[in-house]
């Protein structure tokens, strides 16, 4: 899987997030949008068109802070740097990380993770 760095985010992310980096689905890169949806609230968007069925069984977004986080928080991660953060162990996911004086809060979209889900029950 190839990453695709992300840098030209909106100027409101600018002091929260550096960089995205998205990995390829077979191949085929995201497509990424921004939509502001208040002052503090940016809901972003990943999607891949795939024409046909993959054989891989991950995805990943790495976003790297535009700060030096003191504090970070998930929840119920597995014990060694390798491991990933698994659906079928929260309910309602998030990421936290802080300084003094920003905070950075990822939550996934859980109305379209229910409408999609590809495992009844996950997220709701």
């Amino acid at each position: 899987m190839d990453a695709k760095g992300i840098n030209n985010l909106p100027k409101e992310l600018a002091p929260f997030v550096k960089e995205v980096h998205i990995n390829t689905i077979n191949g085929t890169k995201a497509a990424l949008s921004f939509k502001m949806v208040s002052k503090s609230l940016v809901h972003v968007s990943v999607v891949w068109k795939l024409n046909n069925p993959v054989a891989q069984d991950s995805a990943a977004i790495k976003i790297t802070p535009a700060f030096a986080p003191g504090f970070h928080w998930s929840p119920h991660l597995t014990p060694n740097n390798n491991s990933i953060i698994a659906q079928h162990v929260f309910r309602a996911p998030a990421i936290l990380m802080s300084d003094k004086h920003k905070l950075l809060v990822m939550i996934p979209d859980l109305d379209l993770l229910k409408k999609e889900a590809l495992f009844p029950g996950i997220w709701t």
